[in-house]
């Protein structure tokens, strides 16, 4: 295991041979890329720095006055998916592992996003306005949801889609649902982009990252 000093060490000379490196968007992510990201993940070094990068890859959303709650839109550049992947492992995981897993796996953008259930689009559907009859809401409503990627003036679909439902802890009620998209890295350039989250009722909500700021 790398020592804090090592570590310290490692990063000044990435620093001193890479001065090319920019703190945008970048694909595919460079050696030198991989290793910064994957220093911020493995050693902490300033647990304040980590959390901001962290949390500037999210968007809360404000509850609406009607309709689902569009909770939150985050997104992981290949970058940030470097960092993350190195919280999730052991003290042993090196970069040189990071490198590897990098490059096997395809290089995508994904975004994750929350969607609450609210009073008015709740776990139970009106099924009849005359005898009140409900039933209970699909566990997969969130396909009733359509989803992009905007930059300039071109939209993309997900390339995938996947969703799992959540539950309320106390009766075990459908509470809302994470639903994870996965987008060409390729056909995303340095430069803002807008996620687009359309709900069944017409409304729209979007959330805007810049890439021309975000790794």
């Amino acid at each position: 295991m790398a020592t804090r000093l090592g570590v310290r060490g490692a990063i000044l000379l990435i620093a001193l041979f890479a001065p090319q490196l920019s703190s945008a968007y970048e694909h595919p992510l460079s050696s030198s890329s991989i290793w910064q990201a994957y220093f911020l993940g493995h050693e902490n070094i300033n647990d304040e720095d980590l959390a901001a990068f962290l949390a500037s890859y999210l968007k809360l959303l404000p509850f609406p006055q009607s309709g689902a709650h569009v909770a939150s839109i985050e997104i992981e550049t290949p970058y940030e998916q470097v960092v993350t992947h190195t919280l999730q492992r052991s003290v042993d995981y090196s970069p040189q592992q990071a490198e590897q897993d990098y490059r096997a796996r395809a290089d995508v953008i994904l975004v994750r996003v929350r969607i609450n259930l609210t009073p008015t689009y709740s776990s139970r559907v009106r099924v009849s306005p005359v005898n009140h009859a409900v039933q209970l809401r699909l566990l997969d409503f969130w396909r009733d949801f359509s989803f992009r990627l905007i930059q300039g003036k071109r939209g993309m679909a997900p390339n995938k889609i996947s969703g799992r439902p959540l539950f309320t802890m106390h009766n075990g009620d459908l509470s809302g649902a994470d639903v994870e998209l996965e987008f060409d890295a390729a056909k995303v350039s340095s430069a803002p982009v807008q996620i687009e989250v359309r709900l069944p009722e017409g409304n729209t909500i979007t959330a805007e990252f810049d890439l021309e700021k975000l790794r």
